[in-house]
């Protein structure tokens, strides 16, 4: 209770008693007098009890609020880490038990995991929402608490808040590797309709300031309807043609960083396939296992899809996740919009290494798991919604019995031929056919370009049905002189499919033309028709894309559109 509250109450009560004394002194006193003031006690009493009373409630009142707003906070907020390496439970333990880190990570528009000075300890970088120019915040932890990384006194700041504003005033960093060193590079953007700049800086960590300088940049007033435009690189004023190759030669000397780092861009972030805490926790979990697969191993960095949508799609929106080998580790979807309380499914998959190279998967499910044996003949694959594909490899099987298989290969070891015997299985199964056991079931002849590339395939069945020509196939690939695939047919059952691309001058493709003929296929759902998918992309400094984003039309949805997002992965060479 407050006490200085509690005491301005009975001052009223002194204050008639000094008066009744001094009226006593003064022989004036009357019974009414002392009645009146006897009276003027009592209610004063009774007023210190009310306001006792009202102060016990206010103090109920606000101990309840309080105590309701700590226990709803980690209700809200805090990531389940069951099964967290402890290393990751502890880190995000001490996050979360700092209202400023939780409060920024509610709301922000970006999220990165990365090492950045090499302690094996993790930097959090959170990109905070801004109307006028790009600002970062970076965390970490030092025993066991949550540390915000200041920007140094002589850090480059284009908004004009100043150092104390923000770490630095930039967007995520993009992390390379040049003469052996690491580079931490930074887009930034400030200003408004009227004037602003844009432009990239490097970004350095000096114990717990973050040290931010200008790399290049460009400038840009209005005045009237004119507009004025200026140039920078390494502090000197350039055109904005020396600029361009100025910057591409400065980037064309970094390669991406190999060490392990997650991205969680705004998508991801507002995908409704976790709160961001709970999707950050789990990238610092992914980032310490990261080391427990390192030893040994020579790594390398992929663009992957980090993040795909699709209109036409049930679930909109798929979050996909990697492991420490550049793996799939998760993919979730989300069916529940409600960012309260958040509704996915994940699929997570888990990997039997041998020297870096997968021998098994187990893909796990909320119902039920299942496993996976990596055949050579076979490539696979983990698409966007989570499945696990095959394609047929250049490579013969290797554990077919010789009397149900024969494989003809060229001098690289490509297999240019395959029959396939009926067994007792099948024989049985066509008996009524007179199929015995041995008897040629299937053969299938291949092509292949001066690249390795396969241009051919083709399937001829003899027993599946009294029509063998039902079963047969032929597929064709056409590339151009630089390796690109510009033409790709499957024929069967008397349709075409045929997906003609379209790229470029940056070797981008813009176009496919997708062609179906033959009449409709209600079988397997083709409609005959012509459809046009137009794309166009995003990329990171070193021009790789982080964004693809096409639009176009399909059998049955005459505008269908799809957004897939890329971040560096570390992948095992």
């Amino acid at each position: 209770m407050n006490r200085s509250n509690r005491q301005a109450v009975p001052s009223l009560a002194v204050l008639v008693m000094t008066c009744f004394s001094g009226c006593a002194e003064s022989g004036e006193v009357t019974e009414e007098t002392a009645n009146a003031a006897e009276i003027t006690e009592m209610a004063a009493e009774t007023t210190e009890i009310k306001t006792e009373t009202e102060i016990s409630k206010t103090e109920i009142t606000e101990m309840t609020e309080t105590e309701a707003e700590e226990e709803a906070f980690p209700k809200l907020l805090k990531p389940s880490m069951q099964g967290f390496d402890h290393r990751a439970a502890d880190y995000v333990t001490a996050l979360v038990d700092d209202h400023d880190f939780t409060g920024l990570c509610q709301n922000c528009v970006g999220a990165m995991v990365a090492d950045i000075n090499g302690d094996s300890v993790p930097e959090v970088f959170l990109e905070i929402p801004e109307t006028m120019c790009s600002m970062t915040e970076v965390f970490t932890v030092r025993d066991g608490k949550t540390v915000c990384l200041k920007a140094a006194p002589d850090s480059y700041t284009p908004s004009g808040y100043g150092v104390s504003h923000g770490s630095y005033d930039g967007c995520l960093p993009e992390i390379y590797v040049g003469d052996g060193k690491k580079v931490i590079l930074a887009k930034y953007h400030s200003g408004g309709s009227v004037a602003g700049s844009s432009g990239i800086m490097e970004i350095s960590l000096d114990g717990e300031n973050i040290s931010a300088k200008e790399l290049c940049g460009d400038s840009y007033s209005k005045s009237n309807f004119d507009v004025f435009y200026s140039y920078r690189f390494g502090g000197e004023e350039v055109t904005e043609d020396d600029y361009q190759i100025l910057r591409d030669n400065y980037m064309s000397e970094l390669d991406y960083c190999a060490d392990y780092s997650v991205t969680l861009t705004r998508e991801i972030l507002e995908s409704g396939c976790g709160r961001p805490l709970d999707l950050l926790a789990k990238a610092v979990d992914s980032f310490y296992r990261s080391y427990d697969m390192a030893d040994g191993l020579e790594f390398g960095v992929e663009l992957k899809p980090v993040y795909f949508s699709d209109s036409s799609s049930i679930a909109d929106c798929h979050v996909i996740m990697y492991d420490g080998m550049g793996n799939v580790s998760s993919n979730s979807y989300s069916y529940s919009k409600d960012t309260k309380n958040p509704k996915f499914h994940t699929t997570s998959f888990k990997y039997d290494y041998s020297g870096g190279a997968v021998t098994k998967i187990t893909r796990c499910t909320d119902s039920y798991d299942s496993e996976y044996i990596v055949d050579e003949a076979f490539d696979w694959s983990i698409d966007y919604y989570g499945s696990i594909q095959e394609t047929r490899s250049n490579v013969p099987y290797a554990d077919m019995d010789e009397s149900l298989y024969k494989a003809v290969t060229d001098e690289h070891g490509r297999v240019l031929e395959e029959t396939f015997f009926a067994s007792e299985r099948l024989a049985d199964l066509h008996s009524y056919e007179d199929v015995k056991v041995g008897d040629v079931a299937e053969r299938i002849f291949y092509r292949y370009d001066s690249f390795g590339n396969r241009i051919y395939e083709e399937l001829d069945t003899t027993i599946y049905a009294p029509n063998d020509a039902i079963q047969d196939h032929v597929k064709t690939w056409e590339y151009d002189s630089d390796n690109r695939l510009v033409k790709d047919v499957f024929s069967y059952w008397g349709h075409d499919v045929i997906n003609e691309y379209v790229y470029n001058d940056n070797g981008d493709m813009v176009k496919r033309i997708h062609t179906f003929t033959g009449g409709d296929d209600d079988l397997n759902g083709g409609r005959e028709g012509v459809y046009v998918t137009d794309y166009s992309y995003e990329k990171d400094l070193k021009g790789g894309i982080t964004r693809s984003h096409s639009r176009g039309s399909g059998y049955y949805d005459d505008d269908i559109i799809e957004d897939i997002y890329y971040a560096p992965v570390r992948v095992v060479k």
